[in-house]
């Protein structure tokens, strides 16, 4: 038996008076998405547990099957082990991201998505100072950047992601914790830094955002878990642009298979990856693919645009798999985590699934949409729990 997970962060979404009090899922067109929950099994899972944070990494670990109140401490670790950037034992590593600020809050967290070449002049500016209190600055990509401290301490730290606290004011979201003075202090030095830089004031000539700030997030050490191979005896592989995912799958033994032009947003080679899928479940038990591009349509706040790609998500990726898997198979195709396109805002909430296969011995009969998943009352509480529901059905 070969299994294959479509993991479609920012699937689903609330309802909206404008399309008819629908959710952008139900007014898509989702023949392929349809066929799997018609023919096979749906409902809702909770892949996000209570006061965590609502994002890719979380559900991901939930989806396979590592408890993430257990094992999750910060995307920029993995980050750091994707890239292979050296974190030893006690050592913290940080995003730190470029991003726009006005009248004390962020409005842009891609800093008007910088280009790597003024973000790298403007990431040098800062590493003198970095350095001078033993932390190292990795530059990544365009805003994005990575922070590795050695000797100090950030237990119990809390921060938040930039994306979610978009027009707020950053006082009340300040890092908060052991440690969190420190980086206050840092992230107050920058803004000295960077807002009276001269490619800033060049960008506001411009009418660009300026980079005028850095944020401090995601704060996290390695910490040892079980190989996937020893918990579910299957040899997987995984398909994602997301550097902390792939971070991760490294960490539990999982390989990661590269697809030409995988970008991790809405312009990204969906049937590159639906063919390295395919391709892979002739050498591997279990195939990952992960998508990440219903997050950047949430996060632009266009309704339209998001039903768009629910439903190029659907032709370009779904439908491959039931055209071209062969045998017996399972395929299973879950929500991530919830992302509402009107609020821009991610949510702990639980998110449809659907699954299918080879002679597969139930069918509901419905579409997959979100009422449906719900309606049938099939309910998966703990996130870690539905990837052995999907092995044994």
């Amino acid at each position: 038996m070969k299994y294959c997970v479509l993991i479609l962060s920012g699937l689903s979404d609330r309802s909206y008076g404008r399309i008819k009090n629908l959710t952008p899922l139900e007014i898509a067109r989702v023949k392929a998405m349809s066929e799997i929950s018609s023919k096979g099994r749906m409902g809702m899972v909770k892949t996000i547990p209570d006061d965590m944070p609502p994002e890719s990494l979380v559900s991901i670990m939930s989806i396979l099957g590592y408890d993430p109140v257990m094992y999750y401490t910060g995307p920029a670790a993995m980050e750091a082990r994707s890239l292979g950037i050296p974190i030893k034992d006690k050592d913290w590593c940080f995003c730190c991201d470029l991003v726009s600020t006005f009248d004390n809050a962020i409005v842009d967290p891609t800093a008007g998505q910088i280009r790597n070449n003024e973000a790298s002049l403007l990431i040098e500016e800062l590493k003198s100072h970095l350095q001078k209190r033993n932390i190292q600055c990795y530059p990544i990509k365009n805003n994005h950047h990575l922070l590795v401290f050695s000797s100090h301490s950030f237990s119990g730290l809390k921060t938040h992601n930039p994306m979610h606290i978009l027009g707020k004011s950053m006082q009340q979201f300040l890092p908060q914790g052991e440690g969190s003075g420190m980086l206050q202090e840092i992230m107050q030095e920058a803004h000295g830094i960077l807002n009276d830089h001269e490619i800033n004031h060049i960008r506001r000539d411009l009418n660009e955002n300026p980079a005028d700030s850095i944020w401090i997030w995601g704060g996290s050490t390695l910490s040892p878990m079980p190989a996937f191979q020893e918990l579910f005896s299957q040899k997987a592989a995984m398909i994602t642009a997301s550097l902390p995912i792939q971070g991760f799958a490294k960490e539990i033994g999982i390989d990661i298979l590269p697809v030409p032009g995988i970008t991790g947003g809405m312009d990204t080679n969906y049937s590159g990856k639906a063919y390295c899928a395919i391709e892979a479940t002739k050498n591997y038990d279990i195939v990952f693919l992960h998508l990440n591009a219903l997050v950047e349509a949430s996060y632009q706040g266009d309704i339209t645009q998001k039903t768009h790609t629910i439903e190029k998500v659907d032709e370009s990726i779904v439908a491959p798999f039931l055209e071209k898997l062969k045998g017996d198979y399972r395929i299973m195709i879950v929500g991530g985590y919830f992302v509402s396109v009107g609020e821009k805002t991610a949510l702990p909430k639980p998110v449809p699934f659907a699954v299918s296969g080879t002679n597969y011995p139930v069918g509901t009969g419905l579409p997959f949409t979100e009422r449906n998943a719900i309606k049938v009352d099939f309910r998966i509480k703990e996130g870690e729990s539905l990837l052995s529901f999907l092995i044994k059905s």
